[in-house]
């Protein structure tokens, strides 16, 4: 959840970034729409891996040997 959250985070900074180079900050509804946009997505992520993990998903197990049992030849 983390990785996710960080991963918001970024995009949002370089969103913003882009934003002041680019001097797209002279419509400020389009710019606070974009900037929520990606909160939003980066919020429905989270969530969406936070129910895969409340599902109790059962991870791939490696194959174990087959032993044989005590006092079976």
């Amino acid at each position: 959840m983390i990785t996710s959250l960080a991963v918001t985070v970024v995009a949002g900074l370089v969103y913003v970034a882009l934003a002041e180079l680019a001097s797209w900050d002279t419509h400020q509804r389009l710019f606070w729409s974009g900037l929520l946009l990606i909160a939003v997505t980066g919020a429905i992520c989270e969530n969406a891996i936070s129910l895969d993990a409340a599902r109790g998903r059962p991870r791939e197990q490696p194959p174990t040997a087959r032993t044989r049992s005590p006092g079976r030849t």
